[in-house]
């Protein structure tokens, strides 16, 4: 089911906060529809609905890039919870080569995706957990893939 089709389904339950479904008898039944529901997306809100719906949606929270402090914060917390020494050169190295370089925006779930990726390799060597240049370079290499590429080839093709 597309978004706008769940989203356009909802539309009177939110509003009157009760749905009626039909059984296979062809029977209605009105079924209360109290819920807390929690959208998240990267599509841009007007794209999937129009400004009726959005109404009906009373708190909308959007979650921006964080700042460039923000970032090294969450990278130390990550780390800190991961059991990963922390430094910051690690996040300055990162965040010149991998992204300044290519255009790209800091993002919140970075230092978590990156630094995973790392320990499943750490895991696999059989050594501590430890970041070094060679390691975020092959985590990046996994984590921005180019679909443009002609270079490029999935496994198996």
């Amino acid at each position: 089911m597309e978004p706008v089709e769940l989203l356009n389904r909802w539309i009177v339950p939110l509003e009157k906060r009760a749905d009626y479904l039909t059984l296979h008898t062809g029977t209605k039944v009105e079924v209360p529809f109290d819920e807390l529901i929690v959208f998240s997306t990267n599509l841009n809100p007007k794209d999937l609905v129009d400004d009726a719906f959005l109404r009906r949606i009373r708190y909308k929270i959007p979650i921006n890039d964080p700042t460039p402090d923000h970032f090294r914060a969450i990278w130390k917390i990550v780390s800190e919870t991961k059991g990963v020494p922390y430094a910051d050169e690690v996040v300055d190295y990162f965040v010149e080569k991998h992204l300044r370089s290519h255009g790209r925006p800091l993002r919140g779930c970075l230092p978590r995706d990156i630094l995973e990726n790392i320990i499943d390799v750490c895991r696999f060597k059989g050594i501590e957990p430890t970041v070094t240049a060679e390691m975020l370079d092959d985590a990046a290499h996994a984590y921005f893939v180019k679909f443009d590429d002609a270079n490029y080839k999935m496994l198996g093709s």
